[in-house]
């Protein structure tokens, strides 16, 4: 995870009042807490000393508002579980697991690799349009990571600019190392169709998520294949190509009603490979998407055949439609 770089710190962030530690605690009598570097909707992340081996590292636990949920916790280990099977340069390594004990309470904890740098999302937020030369470096990372994790059997599920950093380049590159974090509702094949939902939760971010991810089916390789083509999209026109509804149910179902606005329109002279590129990643129908991020990236490269010749999806029908009739 990131050092400071424009995330939220132990100053400007969430109130240390609430946090599950301050700085100077000694977290599983190993790892001083230096202080907090930000928190997301049920965790929280700190830059930490790891005793042991005189290295600093991020450490991530829940808020103690949800420390004690029975399916919280469960994401969690599975973050743990799901991370720790895949190593690659692009995905955050993580290190270590415990349970620290205090007050007659008890923390999980993992740590990880601490990253410095910014998130693709505060790149974003602050920066121009990539264009395509610019976005292709970056781009191949993300699907080397992807490809990593997918061959281990775990299924991103929340890929997102917030969950891409990118990192000052390595010695000799021009482009930032570019690395994937927070699996915090990845998805295993060893862990069959384990659904930890609560009644009437989507689990992952609305905007970035795939039209299957609302329906009853599974999720699969080509689930990632869809948010990285919301990715690549937004990279290019600093845009989404969906528009937002008021609920997240709403936000999903738009997805299967409507197409994405085309790109050229958003970007007047876009690259066409390009274009059909993300159109391709973004088809409703999951046959007729790429089936591996190698893919998407030969394709940017014209490494395969014009993706631009197969001929646009029919809509599928799903959980979402069928429901959205009954209310009609």
């Amino acid at each position: 995870m990131t050092k400071s770089n424009g995330n939220a710190s132990q100053e400007n962030g969430p109130s240390s009042a609430k946090a599950a530690f301050l700085p100077g605690d000694v977290v599983a009598s190993r790892y001083r807490i230096d202080r907090l570097i930000g928190s997301g909707g049920t965790g929280e992340v700190y830059e930490a000393f790891d005793t042991g081996l005189g290295e600093p590292v991020a450490l991530k636990t829940l808020k103690p508002s949800v420390a004690g949920d029975a399916v919280q916790l469960e994401r969690f280990r599975r973050e743990i579980q799901s991370a720790r099977k895949v190593t690659h340069a692009n995905i955050c390594r993580i290190f270590d697991m415990g349970l620290h004990t205090s007050g007659g309470r008890e923390r999980f904890f993992l740590t990880m690799e601490l990253l410095g740098g910014d998130s693709l999302a505060q790149r974003l937020e602050t920066g121009d349009a990539f264009t395509p030369g610019e976005a292709l470096p970056i781009v191949e990372q993300i699907a080397e990571g992807l490809e990593a994790a997918h061959r281990a059997g775990v299924i991103h599920r929340d890929l997102k600019p917030a969950n891409i950093m990118l990192l000052p380049p390595d010695a000799g590159q021009a482009a930032p190392r570019t690395v994937i974090t927070d699996f915090g509702i990845a998805l295993s094949d060893e862990q069959g169709e384990i659904r930890l939902t609560q009644s009437g939760e989507l689990v992952g971010t609305p905007d970035y998520m795939a039209p299957e991810q609302g329906d009853l089916g599974p999720a699969g390789p080509t689930t990632d294949i869809y948010a990285l083509g919301l990715i690549l999209y937004e990279m290019l026109s600093k845009q989404r190509p969906f528009s937002s509804a008021a609920t997240p149910m709403e936000t999903v179902l738009l997805r299967r009603r409507q197409p994405p606005r085309p790109l050229h329109e958003v970007v007047p002279g876009i690259d066409r490979v390009w274009e059909a590129v993300i159109h391709r990643c973004l088809e409703r129908a999951v046959a007729r998407r790429f089936q591996s991020a190698a893919a998407v990236v030969g394709a940017l490269r014209g490494d395969v055949p014009d993706p631009s010749s197969s001929p646009p999806a029919r809509p599928e029908r799903g959980f979402f439609d069928r429901l959205h009739r009954k209310r009609g």
